[in-house]
């Protein structure tokens, strides 16, 4: 589906978070994003979604927008190609879930804290709280790298648990709806390995994303572009030569940030960024 090469834009990468930017919040359609990518398309360039949803939702996502190719899962915990049907992962960065799940949920109970997860969940009790379908529900469930949940307690013991958590070498990472309990990592670093395994090219990056977790991503970019949402406004992006603030939320303002970050290095003829 990406074969149509009407402009080569070969010395850019972008790199998009899902939720809340390429996907509306709540229906998770990509309805409004299709100029976007179908810009993109006629630029030869496949985006690198970056996201919290695991590798297994992040394929489905490809497979419905035609944007095949590496993945990075779980707010950075590893990036994924897939082979034959099968998630093959490239690099981790996390440490495996079920190494420290148990530690959680003993520090849930030592703590005396309230909160629930995705491993607390039926695949019904997960469809409630998203309003995936059976079929993503599933997909959501096969964690590999994280464990989001709902915090149900006070600020004061969120900032106690947080503190705990890092006795047991775990962070917790605010996204659109959910806590991320995880080992250290974001997808800044793997936006960052990924630029540095680029041979010897050095490739614009521009990176989309709404949200907390996106910030590492977005700082590592050479164009941010900061996707308008409740919580965008607490971004403090700095690193990039250029950070865009949308006007529009979810897909549509992924669209417009996009089309003015391709403009800004010059997509519609040559890469200008770089040389700048």
């Amino acid at each position: 589906m990406w074969n149509e090469n009407y402009y080569e834009c070969p010395d850019v990468i972008v790199f998009s978070d899902l939720d809340g930017s390429l996907l509306e919040p709540i229906t998770y359609s990509f309805k409004s994003a299709l100029p976007g990518l179908k810009f993109l398309r006629e630029r030869n360039i496949i985006p690198v979604f970056a996201s919290s949803k695991t590798a297994s939702e992040i394929s489905i996502v490809q497979e419905e927008s035609g944007c095949k190719g590496p993945l990075i899962c779980e707010n950075g915990g590893a990036i994924v190609e897939r082979k034959d049907r099968q998630n093959s992962v490239i690099k981790a960065f996390g440490r495996p879930r079920k190494s420290w799940l148990s530690k959680l949920h003993q520090l849930r109970d030592d703590l005396a804290v309230s909160f629930r997860g995705f491993s607390d969940w039926s695949i019904s009790d997960l469809r409630k709280q998203t309003g995936l379908s059976e079929l993503a529900a599933r997909a959501a469930q096969a964690r590999h790298f994280s464990e989001p949940i709902i915090w149900e307690d006070s600020d004061t013991m969120l900032d106690h648990f947080r503190i705990e958590l890092e006795r047991i070498n775990l962070v917790a990472i605010e996204g659109g709806q959910f806590l991320s309990i995880q080992s250290e990592y974001d997808k800044g670093k793997a936006t960052r390995w990924w630029q540095s395994h680029q041979n010897e090219s050095s490739p614009v990056i521009i990176a989309l994303g709404d949200g907390p977790n996106d910030k590492s991503m977005l700082s590592a970019a050479d164009i941010a572009v900061v996707i308008k949402s409740p919580k965008s406004h607490f971004l403090n992006i700095k690193g990039p030569r250029r950070v865009i603030y949308t006007a529009n939320t979810g897909p549509e303002g992924w669209t417009e940030g996009l089309i003015e970050a391709l403009f800004t290095v010059n997509c519609h003829s040559s890469i200008s960024l770089k040389s700048a």
